[in-house]
């Protein structure tokens, strides 16, 4: 009875992987520092904002120390929600507080950029698939390698749910 089980089991997980990997592979990564970076070097990373010595709430978005300090990286502003969690742009605070939703991580404060436009609807959306395609600062450099990660994608996509 174990055998016929556990053979089911794994007929069935395969089935779901290769769907998940082929709706995966079909997704295009996003390169943090092509499309990603350019938004903040426009948007944010300005004086008496996030750059130079000290800059707001300790989140500096300059190129070369922007990544380090959004992904997974507790907001200042909430004490529970990551700046960016990686797969999910909805419980990421940097996305919410680009959206002006804040609260709803338990923020505060405006939406971003201050005193600014708000970004365009396809930068957001930008923002938000590159968080949930796990926020990578590079893309997988061959088919190989971003095979694999689709997979790695889908499932912790699953086991997230």
């Amino acid at each position: 009875m174990s055998k016929v089980f556990w053979a089911c089991a794994c007929a069935v997980s395969l089935n779901w992987a290769g769907a998940a990997f082929a709706k995966a592979s079909q997704e295009k990564p996003i390169d943090f520092a092509t499309q990603i970076q350019p938004i903040f070097d426009r948007s944010c990373a300005t004086s008496f904002c996030h750059a130079g010595a000290n800059p707001q709430q300790g989140l500096n978005l300059e190129a070369g120390k922007s990544y380090d300090s959004i992904v997974e990286v507790l907001s200042g502003e909430s004490s529970t929600a990551m700046r960016v969690k990686p797969f999910d742009a909805e419980n990421s605070y940097l996305y919410r507080k680009l959206e002006g939703e804040q609260a709803d991580l338990g923020g505060a404060g405006w939406r971003m950029p201050f005193g600014k436009p708000a970004l365009a609807a396809d930068q957001l959306k930008l923002i938000e698939d590159w968080i949930t395609q796990g926020a990578l600062k590079e893309p997988p450099t061959t088919a190989v390698a971003a095979s694999a990660w689709g997979e790695v994608k889908s499932l912790v996509k699953a086991w997230a749910r």
